[in-house]
């Protein structure tokens, strides 16, 4: 009896499996509908063991969401983020539409469907105008775009560009971004809202711009007060009929990096002067500097102004203007042709100069720093389209087709005709006579005494000879040497001239026991040619640096050129270089390296 009682309570406090299930259910539901709390502790349910109900897990501050996304580097990757999850399209967007591009073919139309208030107005950061005059500036469909029937610059397509850039705040635009443009041939007042919509910009980056003249130059340079980084390279003016006002520059001025590139028709006297100015603070982190003209003062004369707040220089030195000995060279080798050819048969003979020798490149430098996320090479919207029809909300207008959006500075062409102008004296270097080309005075040039303009003009024609540059240069570096330099990293590349010396000079100098590396590449001759260099001054000088240099600097001398023809020939070389250099050999501070190239 009394174990028939128990077995009857017993079944009487038990449930059903089914019923125990349908518990579990309903309490699941529950916690989904948030109509009670999760039970974290309990770990039976009417006395029967179950499984721990966990509430959902929490989800990640969107702070740290944004970090990560920032960390991605690849673009498609992006792109995939905004079909994931709506947490990540906003963060994915600010980095896939930060660059608006800009060009002759671009379909203003679509672009202001997309770039509205509920669309991709608030994303962009960085503009860029691409004039698509060569067709190196953009090498798809595009390319010549910027040209009329006759193969003029027609930047009539730049009218667009003023209502359609009013509907964005400029002021968060943090990058402006010119390419491939004739000045000149911009609507007045489209250069006007260039120069004055965007004061607060941060980054400014000059490109294959002919400005028609030295004013207009700096005209624009003064436009930009507010700059941190400055990029300029193969540039062109035609007059240096700059004032003295805009050389008088007083603003204190902190660049985290400087690009001088290569010129196609500029000289950067006026530039430095105008960087220089008045001003009391002048400090740049990073400088990237190529000097390709004999008026070997300037350079000398900025890295002795930057030298004591100057962190890391990469310096290149390659003479290919008038007045270098390689024009020099050339244009005689066309005077003695034409003096055979005339002594052959007397017939007109048409002079077409030759293309100097391309100027050499670093390895793996960067014009200007590029942040990962938006380092997306060429790349159209049409993934962009999928990833935000996925993602974005159904009133979300389309972005728009046929969009550039990588913010990449370009690439490394070396089109120097810098030559290509000379008069054909017998030393290269008196006078540059301009034909067949622009204008040279606009409307709008800020006006200056013409007597002043004559001296800049007079001043601006000459072009020293690399004999009486390296007179000049080395009687300077000698009576008044750099000092103060705190340069931690120096990366120098000096092609062989006459004016190699200076350059080595300078660069030397501006090591002291701060550089933490010093890298040296220089660029020899043919090795029938090495009895014209100066050995034993570069042994002397890469001497003294090994004696200044900290005990932990790495100094580094590397030399490349036409010297070796085959793998077997590197020993010879190696020891008879190491012959020509006995106090380097003897220290051992400098750690030599040789590369085979055949350089022409």
């Amino acid at each position: 009896m009394a174990t028939s009682s128990m077995s009857s309570q017993s079944a009487k406090k038990q449930k059903p499996l089914s019923s125990l299930t349908i518990g579990v259910e309903e309490e699941i539901l529950a916690l989904k509908k948030g109509e009670m709390p999760p039970k974290e502790d309990e770990h039976r349910h009417n006395g029967h063991p179950m499984t721990t109900v966990c509430p959902p897990p929490s989800r990640l501050p969107q702070e740290l969401i944004d970090i990560i996304i920032d960390y991605i580097p690849d673009r498609s990757a992006l792109y995939a983020c905004c079909l994931a999850s709506s947490l990540l399209v906003h963060r994915c967007r600010s980095h896939l539409f930060r660059r608006i591009r800009l060009k002759p073919r671009t379909d203003f139309a679509r672009f202001q469907r997309a770039y509205t208030s509920k669309g991709l107005l608030q994303y962009p950061r960085e503009v860029e105008i691409l004039g698509c005059l060569t067709p190196d500036a953009d090498p798809g469909d595009d390319a010549n775009s910027g040209l009329n029937d006759e193969g003029d610059p027609d930047h009539r397509w730049m009218d667009a560009i003023v209502p359609f850039l009013m509907r964005f705040d400029l002021a968060q635009i943090e990058w402006l971004d010119l390419r491939d443009l004739s000045w000149g041939d911009i609507a007045p007042g489209t250069r006007i809202f260039l120069l004055t919509q965007f004061t607060l910009t941060r980054r400014l980056t000059l490109s294959a711009i002919d400005f028609w003249n030295s004013n207009q130059m700096l005209r624009t340079l003064n436009a930009f007060p507010n700059i941190h980084g400055l990029s300029m390279e193969k540039l062109s003016w035609h007059r240096a009929n700059h004032t003295r006002k805009q050389l008088e520059g007083i603003a204190d001025m902190h660049l985290r990096y400087l690009h001088i590139g290569q010129t196609e028709f500029a000289r950067y006297g006026p530039f430095i002067k105008w960087l220089i100015g008045q001003r009391d603070v002048l400090i740049v982190d990073e400088a990237f500097i190529v000097w390709e003209d004999t008026e070997i003062m300037s350079p000398i004369t900025l890295l002795r102004r930057l030298a004591p707040t100057l962190k890391s220089l990469i310096y290149q030195q390659c003479m290919i203007l008038p007045g270098s000995e390689l024009v020099a060279a050339r244009l005689a080798a066309v005077q003695a042709a034409q003096g055979q050819a005339q002594h052959i048969a007397p017939v007109p003979v048409v002079n077409v100069p030759m293309q100097p020798t391309q100027a050499p490149q670093p390895a793996e430098v960067e014009d200007e720093p590029v942040t990962a996320a938006n380092d997306g090479g060429e790349d159209e919207l049409q993934n962009a389209t999928e990833a935000e029809e996925a993602a974005a909300d159904e009133d979300q207008a389309d972005p728009p087709m046929g969009v550039d959006l990588s913010d990449d500075e370009g690439g490394d062409d070396d089109n120097n005709d810098g030559a290509d102008d000379d008069d054909g004296d017998d030393d290269g270097a008196n006078e540059v006579i301009h034909t067949n080309g622009p204008p040279i005075v606009m409307d709008d040039d800020e006006s200056e005494e013409e007597s002043v303009i004559e001296e800049y003009i007079a001043e601006h024609s000459r072009w020293p000879t690399e004999t009486d540059a390296l007179r000049d240069g080395m009687a300077l570096l000698n009576s008044i040497p750099i000092e103060g330099s705190r340069v931690e990293h120096i990366n120098a590349r000096i092609a062989w001239s006459s004016l190699a010396m200076v350059g080595m000079k300078l660069v030397c100098q501006m090591c002291t026991a701060e550089t933490k590396a010093f890298s040296l590449l220089l660029v020899l001759p043919p090795r029938h040619l090495w009895g014209r260099i100066d050995w034993l001054s570069i042994d002397s000088l890469l001497d003294d640096v090994a004696q200044r240099a900290a005990k932990d600097a790495i100094l580094e001398l590397s030399f490349l050129g036409a010297f070796a023809q085959a793998q077997e020939d590197l020993p010879e070389i190696r020891t008879s270089l190491t012959a020509k250099l006995p106090l380097l050999l003897a220290r051992r501070r400098w750690t030599p390296k040789y590369d085979r190239s055949n350089l022409q």
